[in-house]
């Protein structure tokens, strides 16, 4: 999710390259415009969160880091798995997890909303399976489509000392750690981290809302300077010939985006520095001995006038930008 901040790309909001967890505001003059270009696609296919939200949503707030101190691994009792969530793939009746939970104590203040991350900056996830409990209690299944934090309001939050805690399932202590629960406390520790949450700044904004959708053929015009990492845009047509086989879209030098072909959703790309995507377009999409549109959505408006080619060679008529 790309955010810019009065007029000025600010960062991208999610998992992978040059993305981020954190938006960086300056709120010292009044009237700050924040604008979010919001994704609602790329859930998970399978697992126990297969209706994560997507986008925005629920408010944006100020948030600070919450030391919690390495992990220690203590002894506990076993958790039956499915006497707190039932059913579950693949756990079966009389299920427990190991003795061992890796634990972390924080210092809960009042008022204030406490996020755990289950996610480094490098987008890296926890790939094994347990419980997440609260001073001892389960809150959640930790496995494969977990989202990347769980928040614990304040309400549900005492002031003083807490424990969390990640009790593994047997499997992913044997499979993914041979067996080491010190392996598992580090890889654990790598991993998660705490915040506190303490204003909802956009509790009190004015919000309105912009349907993201293709621009009329009227709105695009000749190509000029783009402002650096403004979302554009980019409009070309071109010709195909009865009776030829696919068309190859090479894509150089863009960031992220859509592609459309006679109104028909190619697809999408995700380019890091350097990279090439190739797309084919069927000939049950073009238009024999007629203008044919190629329409390229890029989210920090990279321009394809050099970089994007197509593989017939009397292809490009001509390109214009909106």
């Amino acid at each position: 999710m790309a955010a810019f901040i009065d007029g000025a790309l600010a960062g991208v909001i999610g998992v992978g390259s040059g993305t981020t967890r954190h938006l960086p505001i300056n709120l010292k003059k009044p009237g700050t415009d924040v604008v979010f270009l919001a994704c609602n696609m790329g859930r998970f296919s399978e697992g126990d969160h297969m209706g994560e939200r997507k986008g925005l949503y629920g408010h944006g707030w100020e948030v600070s880091a919450l030391k919690a101190g390495k992990a220690k691994v203590v002894t506990e009792t076993p958790i039956d798995i499915l006497a707190f969530r039932a059913p579950l793939w693949e756990v079966r009746e009389g299920d427990t997890t190991v003795p061992h939970r890796i634990t972390w104590t924080i210092q809960h203040r009042s008022k204030s909303s406490v996020i755990i991350w289950l996610r480094d900056k490098q987008g890296r996830g926890f790939m094994g399976r347990a419980l997440l409990l609260l001073d001892g209690k389960p809150i959640e299944v930790l496995e494969y489509g977990t989202p990347d934090h769980i928040v614990l309001d304040a309400e549900s939050l005492s002031k003083g000392n807490h424990t969390i805690s990640v009790a593994l399932f047997p499997e992913t202590l044997d499979e993914e750690f041979e067996g080491n629960i010190q392996a598992a406390a580090k890889a654990l520790d790598d991993l998660v981290c705490f915040e506190e949450s303490s204003e909802a700044l956009t509790a009190k904004a004015e919000w309105s809302f912009a349907k993201w959708e293709q621009p009329p053929a009227s709105a695009f015009h000749a190509p000029g300077r783009n402002s650096a990492g403004i979302p554009a845009w980019w409009r070309c047509t071109f010709d195909h010939q009865a009776g030829a086989p696919a068309v190859s879209l090479e894509l150089n030098g863009l960031s992220a985006g859509q592609v459309y072909v006679n109104g028909f959703h190619l697809g999408r790309y995700f380019l890091r520095k350097g990279q090439t995507e190739r797309m084919l377009i069927p000939p049950s999409r073009l238009k024999a001995g007629k203008a044919n549109e190629l329409l390229i959505f890029d989210e920090q408006g990279a321009s394809p006038a050099r970089s994007v080619h197509l593989s017939h060679e009397s292809a490009v008529a001509g390109n214009s930008k909106h």
